[in-house]
């Protein structure tokens, strides 16, 4: 659609002038635009969906990091209390040994 939407062509009828617009031509360029107009909102629905989708997983992943996060933590937890207690055995056989 290059150009001007409506060609306007001045006819000379003596005294006066009147102007003749190419309708056709602007009817077609109006029929194109909507045609755009319509496949780009039908595509900007499908993205906005995408986007939803998107952002829903991007939810549900920073819940299990945050879930496994937990998970270590209670894990380390276990394993540093197992270190003190064999630590604290440790204490107690060597105290009894000196004895």
């Amino acid at each position: 659609m290059g150009g001007s939407v409506a060609r306007a062509q001045t006819i000379s009828t003596g005294e006066s002038e009147t102007t003749k617009y190419d309708f056709e031509r602007l009817e077609r360029a109006t029929g194109q635009l909507i045609q755009s107009q319509q496949r780009l909102a039908a595509e900007n629905e499908v993205l906005r969906k995408q986007l939803v989708e998107c952002e829903r997983q991007v939810l549900e992943l920073d819940q299990r990091v945050n879930q496994q996060e937990q998970k270590r933590t209670d894990a380390l937890k276990r394993v540093d209390d197992l270190v003190a207690l064999v630590e604290g055995f440790t204490t107690l056989a060597t105290q009894a040994a000196e004895r």
